[in-house]
This record gives structure tokens, C-alpha cells and sequence, in this order.
């Protein structure tokens, strides 16, 4: 179950989403969802966007997925 504690936090910038897609290792394997980073840095501007609103929704209720703290290392 996740945590929510909500945030009173500046939002997440879309520069800041793309940044992070950018720097991502596009050689790099999925992590544990099964998508594949190379996957993501091509996503239309569409799908940019709709990660963009996920992440700030999520953000502003303080919401952190326990999918999102594994890794595959």
C-alpha cells in the first residue's frame, strides 16, 4: 500500500521529467515493470505529458508506489 503524505512542494517541470528521461542509460535493462528504458525515451510528446501529470498527481497526494522503490540490479 502506498504512503500518502501530501506534499506542499513546487511542482515536477516538464524540463525536469525530460531531463530525467534523457540521462536515463538507454543500454540499460527494465527494471521489474518490464518496460524498457529505450521504450520511454521514445515515447510521443503525448505520453511525456501524461507521465508529467502522473508524476505531479502523485507528488501532490504524496503518493510513492512500492514498485517504484525496487530495482533490478
Amino acid at each position: 500500500m502506498p504512503s500518502a503524505q501530501p506534499c506542499s512542494c513546487r511542482d515536477i517541470t516538464f524540463a525536469e521529467v525530460l531531463r530525467a528521461i534523457i540521462d536515463c542509460k538507454a543500454p540499460s535493462a527494465p527494471g521489474p515493470d518490464g518496460i524498457h528504458p529505450q521504450f520511454i525515451k521514445h515515447l510521443p510528446e503525448a505520453g511525456l505529458n501524461a507521465l508529467h501529470k502522473l508524476f505531479n498527481r502523485l507528488w501532490a497526494l504524496g503518493i510513492c508506489p512500492q514498485e517504484w522503490k525496487k530495482a533490478t540490479i
